[in-house]
């Protein structure tokens, strides 16, 4: 696989230094995260997580309608890691 891109995009709303991962290729972009995590009951990062998430969902809709150097169009954008999605916490 070529690689055309790679970087970390820092979240907007993190105090914790979170953000995106990504690799691209021409066909493919391939994302990582460990979004906000839970710091008490004074900081659960439940809603920073929701905007996070929506954060990393936007940048990768906003790829589909970018070309790269004349590459193919992106086909496929997949988001894994830690989303830290359990509010179990907050009972």
């Amino acid at each position: 696989l070529e690689i055309v891109e790679k970087r970390f995009i820092p979240f907007t709303n993190s105090l914790q230094g979170r953000g995106l991962y990504y690799v691209r290729t021409p066909t493919l972009l391939f994302g990582t995260t460990h979004l906000e995590s839970w710091c008490g009951r004074d900081y659960t990062g439940a809603k920073e997580r929701e905007a996070q998430i929506i954060e990393a969902t936007r940048f990768c809709e906003r790829q589909f309608d970018t070309s790269h150097g004349g590459e193919s169009p992106l086909r496929l954008a997949v988001i894994l890691g830690d989303l830290n999605w359990d509010d179990e916490r907050k009972q």
